[in-house]
């Protein structure tokens, strides 16, 4: 994609030898490959995604308790909430930079939830999990 910056996402060509130069029969043949990630980030950075926000949560944890965590990660997914997990964060200010460049709308660090950006049911659901 021109001007994204990840380089070709789709490349190919004719392979004539190929077959036969690994000990097969003497016939041409071709290949392709799509790479799909490389598409979706040049789409995430040229904003090319539906501009409906799902709301979504990032559980960090800094301490020692990433199974405690990771069980909250499972009881959001459960309840239907988008959610990434990161662990062992070593500055906060990062993780912040890190949960706003991706639009996160809330994150949870080691139990507590912050509002990133304003979802009041999204809210509500986060806490109701974190008490269980």
């Amino acid at each position: 994609m021109p001007k994204s910056g990840v380089g070709a996402v789709l490349g190919g060509g004719r392979f004539d030898n190929l077959v036969k130069d690994m000990g097969g029969s003497d016939f041409g043949c071709v290949g392709m490959a799509l790479g799909l990630d490389r598409l979706a980030v040049a789409m995430f950075d040229k904003k090319m995604y539906p501009s409906v926000l799902v709301p979504k949560v990032l559980v960090a944890t800094f301490k020692e308790n990433t199974k405690e965590m990771l069980n909250l990660v499972a009881k959001l997914r459960k309840s239907g909430i988008n959610t990434d997990f990161c662990a062992d964060f070593q500055e906060s200010g990062k993780l912040f930079d890190y949960a706003v460049s991706r639009n996160f709308c809330g994150i949870v660090i080691d139990g507590a939830y912050v509002v990133i950006q304003e979802y009041p049911k999204l809210a509500e659901q986060v806490k109701e999990c974190l008490k269980k």
